[in-house]
């Protein structure tokens, strides 16, 4: 069994395929590979349950950019998002859906409008798991843009800062996607928006990792989706 999710390599080769927008046999054969090994136990398993709703495996990070599958699995566990799902992230983002659908809301801030929402900062806590919410003086309402559908293959783009949801996302269809991000480590916090009237937000969200047999029954569940 190997600990080290891939090589500086793989993940190069990966991240260029998805900068060029091609590539698709490619990494959606690496995908299945990928969760075929961590089923059969020749990668150790590492999955997490993500507050938007989908499972995490974190495939590659480095200084400069990371890579993570993410599958929504109708029939499978859920964490329960602490805030809301519009949120941003201080990196550049390309996801590339191998499997289902995928739905992407653009929104903008309007801060002439009667304010809706409060800007929540996110850092992390004691360690990469621990998400720590602070409430911020900022007041806003928001517009969304119109909403993006993607299927199989495709691939879209979120420049960081810009404030998305994709609660949307089909929830009765199993969806996979390949995610990268583009200078991964920022030393400003990301951020969420908070409905005003929203029940009070912890201090604190542990994100929860699956047991091995959990988290290889799913690899498995995603491998034969793929197959």
């Amino acid at each position: 069994m190997t600990t080290k999710a891939m090589t500086l390599e793989e993940a190069s080769t990966l991240r260029e395929a998805l900068k060029g927008g091609g590539g698709q046999e490619y990494v959606r054969d690496w995908v299945r590979r990928f969760v075929e090994e961590m089923a059969v136990g020749e990668r150790a398993p590492e999955v997490k349950l993500h507050p938007l709703g989908f499972l995490c495996f974190p495939v590659f990070r480095s200084d400069t950019f990371g890579c993570c599958v993410h599958a929504w699995l109708p029939d499978g566990p859920r964490a329960k998002n602490p805030t809301s799902d519009m949120h941003m992230h201080t990196f550049d983002m390309i996801s590339r859906v191998i499997a289902g659908t995928v739905t992407n809301h653009e929104l903008e801030l309007d801060f002439d409008a009667e304010p809706t929402h409060r800007i929540f900062a996110i850092d992390k806590g004691e360690s990469e798991d621990v998400d720590v919410f602070s409430a911020t003086n900022v007041l806003t309402a928001t517009r969304f843009r119109p909403l993006e559908k993607y299927g199989p293959g495709e691939q879209y783009t979120i420049l960081r800062g810009r404030y998305h949801s994709a609660d949307d996302t089909v929830n009765d269809e199993y969806t996979v996607t390949f995610m990268l991000a583009e200078n991964w480590w920022d030393d400003e916090p990301q951020r969420t928006l908070v409905p005003i009237d929203h029940p009070e937000v912890c201090a604190e969200y542990h994100r929860v990792a699956l047991s091995e047999p959990e988290a290889r029954r799913f690899a498995r569940v995603v491998f034969d989706l793929l197959s």
